[in-house]
């Protein structure tokens, strides 16, 4: 785990010097799904609901900005950099979440893309929500509702860092990159020390790993005094599951592990 952990870092730090740029650029020829995006987190049934977990999100930086969806409950929190749903709905997590009253017709592209969907009102929500996946099991929605993006200019009030990307592990780089590419995503790739490619469509950052030194979709955040964040998450009762030391022996790189199952790369940038 320590030889991972080491390897994902020396990848990911690549990627950091890029992830503020990129989210900059302008998306790829083919447009968006939207031009909104939320993070969403399901809880599962034996969580305990969202008082188990509220503590934990708050406590990092997570600022609750809206609450709802009765009879299921959820909390939409901002960091100043991304949206993140933590919902009592049952669905497989993380999720990205596409806003759009435009929906109808991003069902219609991803039909003629040849998509497998679903369309459900999830929960009991008066909202039509349509599920699909990418080739690495990911998946993602797009909700027939418009929502108010994050404010401009993006900036991380999280505990962690700033927010770099939705890391997600892929056996085939290069296929998953043309999949995201077809919904709006521009790509820059790397191939050390594995293949991995960092993608945006103007509104969020997904990172795709060829490795298998991680497999679970990870929130990853960056930061350039990463050991005093860590010393400071640790003192205010944090616990990290994975930690690399520098030379000076303190932990700059580190994993966290939400009540939920949800997990966090901490690293230095």
């Amino acid at each position: 785990m320590k030889q991972s952990i080491i390897l994902l870092t020396l990848l990911l730090f690549g990627c950091s010097k890029n992830s503020s740029e990129i989210l900059q650029k302008s998306p790829g020829k083919n447009s968006p799904l939207a031009s909104y995006v939320q993070i969403a987190i399901s809880l599962r049934e034996d969580v305990g609901g969202l008082a188990k977990v509220r503590s934990f999100y708050e406590k990092l930086g997570f600022t609750p900005i809206e609450e709802g969806g009765e009879p299921v409950p959820y909390v939409l929190y901002t960091d100043g950099v991304i949206h993140l749903r933590v919902d009592e709905c049952q669905f497989p997590s993380p999720r990205l979440d596409y806003y759009t009253s435009d929906a109808p017709r991003q069902v219609q592209r991803l039909l003629a893309l040849d998509l497998q969907i679903a369309t459900e009102k999830a929960c009991a929500r008066k909202v039509n929500l349509t599920n699909f996946i990418d080739p690495n099991n990911q998946q993602l929605a797009v909700i027939q509702s418009d929502h108010a993006p994050v404010p401009l200019p993006r900036q991380s009030h999280n505990l962690m860092g700033t927010f770099g990307e939705f890391s997600v592990h892929t056996n085939n780089r290069d296929e998953s990159t043309a999949w995201y590419e077809k919904l709006g995503f521009k790509a820059a790739k790397s191939e050390k020390p594995w293949p991995w490619a960092l993608l945006t469509d103007g509104n969020t950052i997904v990172g795709l790993h060829q490795t298998n030194t991680f497999t679970r979709t990870t929130l990853t955040y960056y930061s350039t005094d990463s050991a005093d964040r860590i010393a400071k998450l640790k003192s205010l009762g944090f616990t990290f599951t994975t930690e690399q030391k520098n030379a000076a022996g303190r932990v700059v790189n580190a994993q966290l592990t939400a009540p939920d199952g949800q997990t966090f790369f901490v690293f230095e940038k």
